[in-house]
């Protein structure tokens, strides 16, 4: 078994201050039907326990790319070792801007080109 993994904008997210990625994988030359956002959107949209969080991930995306800036602060370090970090903010920062996600975490990882 094969497994690539192709990085694809994500043209819905494309702000002023923050352009997003995500990652589409393809193993055995079939790309998989859905990139792996959208596949977290997908599922997480089904799980009535974390719809407001889900939607509050949804402004904090939307107020780190127009707004903000993809600031280290406010993404949790998620790793020792690796330069893993996750979405929300800590909670010291949800508290600050008032938007406040309780049980989701997205993970990503911060590529800075200028």
């Amino acid at each position: 078994m094969n497994i690539f993994v192709h990085i694809q904008r994500l043209e819905e997210f494309q702000f002023d201050i923050v352009k997003y990625f995500t990652v589409q994988l393809e193993e055995d030359g079939e790309e998989k039907d859905v990139n792996e956002f959208f596949d977290f959107l997908n599922r997480m949209e089904e799980i009535e326990e974390v719809e407001e969080d889900l939607s509050n991930l949804l402004v904090w995306i939307e107020e780190i790319g127009e707004k903000i800036g993809a600031k280290k602060h406010l993404f949790r370090n998620e790793s020792i070792t690796a330069d893993v970090q996750a979405l929300p903010p800590p909670a010291k920062q949800m508290e600050v801007h008032e938007i406040p996600v309780e049980n989701l975490r997205l993970y990503c990882l911060g590529i800075v080109t200028k």
